[in-house]
């Protein structure tokens, strides 16, 4: 991660104000009796502040290791479950825009699914086949919500990620980059079974997930870290420099600065010890535990924030004694299992505050985000998603050394999906209203005419269809070049560059030559992060987008449609959020990073934004930091 911003300060922030960046400043009249609610998060305000390990406090090595699980699960399901061996032959990155976090899979029909609000299906693809959107009103109904997703929606909704047994053989959703590159198997597994078994068109139904599932459970069942069975263990133990990241040395000084401000530290992982504890040794140190006052191993996320399951003691990496309630535990000792409700009761023992505020990092919407927040009533939340640093955040130089990996030009990004059937509508809408008005200025009957007759409509019609063709063939001559005769063959060829080539310069200097992938990045600075916020909002595509987001956000002439004059401004900012899992950390979380790195070099009492909506529900603050994604500020338009 390259860090070109301005360093950020190291002590008072009174002169802060909102201004490229997401930072804020508490506003505070001294003359007033009340004190105002907080429109900030400050880690000072917190007791107790904890973090999932994995992809969160410690970072993986995303590009080779999403390779490293592909190349394992098609192995097994090639070799050990009989599957065409094609699905291992086949490069990697002939697919790799396929792939990217929060897709969910309809396990029935092999499609794969970009979720918005309730479940609506935003984009879809039957094998690695984008779907159009007749297709997919075909499977699923013109309003998109006639699955099975749109009940695990609802349920997420209303009862968080727990009793999802029901949805498990119909629906599963990629959450991490541990499955991550399961998805572009799946879609390639479908292509696969098509083709074999239908000639190329979709099957009824699809019976391949449990073969996956099973690859899965090779790879990162608990027991075979200590056996060196399933592939992916042995390669991280005997290459850690390959797959994790180290941590810089003003990551440890801050969360040893956490802990001299009397700040009680905790990590919940659902990593075994022995895996969570290479990882941790490698990205922190040997002497990692020493940072923190409790570690919890194997927690069991997203019931670990639910049930009252006991907590185990262990004896080097063996849970060796299982016990309940609080008062058995201790600080700067691990255990395994668990539950939230005595840890949360410890936490106010050990810190004598009752109940202690605690705050808790983690990158994994359900079990780190919507189950905390559903079901405790004593912890705030802030999500980790490194997509803000592939896509880019508005005010931000920080980028993602592996960016093309998690963007991709057929999903858009993580936050935002155009919704094609908006612009459609409203296009129709549009013209509509265009031929009710030619037919009112055209079309009016003189009465006091004679009627017309049949035969003269007739020869009406004969010589206007003649003056047509007529006139059809000298347009299409006079605006032909030199040299190049009419007909289909006149048609150039479908471009072959790549996706920002793909759209639709106004000025033909300003585009890119063929063959670039991306334009130079340029500057993010002095850009408001909440666009339609305020007098200082950005101007629509004044801000750099990664080309695989640009390509879904192409513009309205790619896309063969347009919006009228008349149309209200377009949303910016938080507000225009429209995927599932964007929603419910917008939602839920209290705010966004891309990296716990980014808070480092800020003083404890820094003042971070947070989501805020007023009272007509109209977001005032975003808690995206440093910025917004791109993608939230550029204009939205359907993808063709």
């Amino acid at each position: 991660m390259s860090t070109g911003a301005s360093a950020p300060p190291s002590s008072s922030q009174d002169e802060k104000t909102s201004g490229s960046n997401n930072h804020v400043s508490q506003q505070y009249d001294p003359e007033e009796n009340s004190i105002p609610e907080k429109n900030y998060l400050s880690i000072e305000d917190y007791d107790c502040v904890g973090f999932d390990l994995d992809h969160t406090l410690c970072r993986y090595n995303i590009g080779p290791m999403i390779r490293f699980e592909y190349e394992l699960l098609a192995n097994f399901l090639v070799e050990k479950r009989g599957y065409d061996p094609s699905l291992k032959l086949r490069d990697f990155e002939l697919d790799q825009d396929f792939i990217c976090k929060g897709l969910s899979l309809d396990i029935e029909k092999g499609n794969l699914l970009r979720l918005g609000r309730d479940g609506f299906i935003l984009a879809a693809c039957h094998g690695t086949r984008r779907m159009t959107d007749a297709e997919i009103e075909k499977v699923y109904g013109r309003c998109r919500k006639k699955h099975h997703m749109a009940g695990y929606a609802l349920h997420l909704q209303e009862n968080g990620p727990v009793e999802m047994g029901n949805f498990g053989p119909m629906v599963h959703s990629f959450m991490d980059y541990f499955d991550y590159p399961t998805m572009m198997l799946c879609g390639r597994i479908v292509d696969i079974l098509d083709q074999i078994n239908n000639h190329g068109k979709p099957m009824d139904e699809y019976c391949f997930w449990p073969d996956v599932l099973d690859g899965m459970k090779e790879m990162f069942t608990r027991t075979q870290f200590a056996s060196d069975q399933g592939g992916y263990f042995p390669e991280i133990k005997a290459h850690p420099d390959k797959f994790i990241l180290k941590r810089r040395p003003e990551f440890r000084d801050w969360l040893k600065m956490l802990r001299a401000n009397g700040k009680f530290l905790y990590v919940i992982t659902g990593s075994h010890v022995d895996f969570a504890s290479h990882v941790a040794s490698y990205a922190l140190g040997e002497d990692w535990k020493d940072l923190f006052d409790i570690v919890i191993f194997f927690a069991r996320k997203p019931s670990f924030f639910v049930d009252r399951r006991p907590f185990w003691r262990l004896k080097g990496e063996k849970e060796v004694e299982s016990f309940t309630g609080w008062d058995e535990l201790d600080s700067k000792n691990c255990y395994s299992q668990g539950n939230w409700h005595d840890l949360s009761e410890f936490f106010e023992y050990a810190t004598e505050w009752e109940p202690s505020a605690c705050l808790y990092f983690g990158d994994n919407v359900l079990q780190d985000l919507l189950a905390p927040c559903k079901f405790t009533t004593s912890v705030d939340v802030v999500a980790v998603s490194e997509e803000l640093l592939a896509e880019g955040m508005i005010g931000s130089y920080l980028t993602h050394n592996h960016g093309t990996d998690l963007i991709s030009s057929i999903w858009g990004s993580y936050f935002y999906y155009p919704d094609p059937k908006k612009t459609k509508v409203l296009s129709r809408a549009s013209s509509f209203a265009n031929r009710k008005i030619s037919i009112g200025d055209l079309g009016k009957v003189d009465s006091s005419k004679a009627p017309i007759s049949s035969d003269e409509v007739k020869k009406t019609c004969q010589l206007r269809r003649v003056s047509s063709m007529r006139n059809q063939r000298e347009n299409q001559i006079a605006y032909l070049p030199q040299g190049v005769r009419s007909g289909r063959n006149s048609v150039p060829p479908k471009s072959r560059r790549s996706s920002i080539d793909q759209v639709h310069c106004k000025d033909p200097s300003s585009c890119p030559p063929s063959g670039i992938n991306s334009p130079k990045p340029q500057s993010r600075v002095g850009s408001p992060v909440m666009g339609g916020l305020g007098e200082n909002s950005v101007a629509p595509n004044t801000q750099p987008i990664h080309p695989a987001v640009a390509q879904v956000n192409a513009t309205h002439n790619v896309a063969g449609t347009s919006i009228s004059q008349e149309e209200p401004e377009i949303v910016k900012g938080p507000a225009r959020i429209n995927t599932l899992w964007g929603l419910c950390i917008r939602d839920y979380a209290k705010m966004c990073i891309p990296d716990v790195d980014v808070l480092c070099d800020y003083p404890i009492d820094y003042k971070y934004p947070i989501f805020i909506k007023d009272s007509s529900g109209k977001f005032t603050s975003s808690g995206f930091f440093p910025g917004d994604p791109t993608a939230l500020h550029n204009s939205p338009v359907t993808p063709r």
